[in-house]
């Protein structure tokens, strides 16, 4: 992660900056940019209204070992 919003889903989960993501939802990521795992995240061009309660499942890894949170 090279940064959070402060207050954000992901942030509440407890995913930190400096984490790595290894996969959202059941995708791995290796190989995407920042920006493109960012997009997968938000929904893309998803219309907000059109998904009642969004979530996401990342898959983490930090120093103390792979966390999968619901954001």
């Amino acid at each position: 992660m090279v940064g959070m919003i402060l207050g954000s889903p992901a942030q509440t989960a407890g995913v930190e900056q400096g984490d790595q993501l290894l996969g959202i939802d059941e995708m791995q990521v290796d190989g995407q940019s920042p920006f493109q795992a960012a997009s997968a995240i938000s929904g893309g061009d998803a219309d907000p209204d059109s998904i009642p309660e969004p979530t996401v499942r990342l898959q983490v890894q930090t120093d103390a070992g792979t966390v999968f949170s619901k954001i």
